[in-house]
């Protein structure tokens, strides 16, 4: 087995890290199906690990893999994860051993995180996929929060979606390497974004 060192270098020179980040509503899990649908055996979802109970519905890799938060803990102290933080009381992480099955899969990668993370590891990550693309996933605030109270009821929506934070990491999007605006009935143009992006990451010399 490879070190922890090479665990998130590309396998190959055309395997592309696909990231995906945006506010809660912008349908980063959507898309994310969408894409999986379109290409059931083209990506690799690289997956979060986290400590908070399993909720109905869920089961473990659907759409997280589940640890204690004694375990989670163990994982930080041993620099186990790639990147990681402690949200509403739990760690939420992506654990390095998740990334090496990745990049053994010879597939592109998918990676959904928050906006923190991809400022975290956006430098390394560049570094070591020499075809990377990170896209910030948005929507009108309107929209967003309907989406919210929609998926979760509204009372749910109150406590997650919050405007001052959306117009936050909105700011700090730059960071990303591209915008795609994913507008309400617009999926498949939302895909169709995507795939172009992709393409011309792969058409890099």
């Amino acid at each position: 087995m490879a070190s922890p060192t090479t665990t998130t270098t590309a396998k190959d020179t055309e395997q592309i890290l696909l990231v995906l980040t945006g506010p809660t509503g912008a349908g980063k899990t959507t898309v994310m199906q969408a894409l999986f649908e379109k290409y059931p055996e083209k990506f690799f979802h690289i997956k979060t690990t986290v400590s908070r109970p399993m909720r109905e519905g869920e089961s473990e890799g659907n759409p997280y893999y589940f640890v204690s938060e004694q375990t989670a803990e163990e994982l930080v102290a041993q620099d186990a994860y790639e990147e990681w933080m402690r949200f509403r009381g739990f760690i939420y992480g992506t654990r390095k051993k998740t990334f090496y099955e990745g990049v053994e899969s010879g597939k592109d990668l998918m990676w959904v995180i928050d906006l923190q993370g991809v400022k975290n590891v956006k430098d390394k990550m560049k570094q070591n996929f020499t075809k990377s693309i990170f896209i910030y996933l948005y929507s009108d605030k309107e929209v967003l929060y309907q989406r919210v109270v929609s998926a979760e009821g509204e009372e749910k929506a109150k406590l997650r979606w919050h405007e001052d934070i959306v117009e936050r990491e909105l700011a700090e999007a730059a960071v990303c390497d591209t915008i795609v605006y994913n507008q309400q009935g617009k999926l498949s143009e939302t895909i169709e974004q995507i795939e172009t992006l992709m393409r011309d990451v792969r058409e890099k010399q």
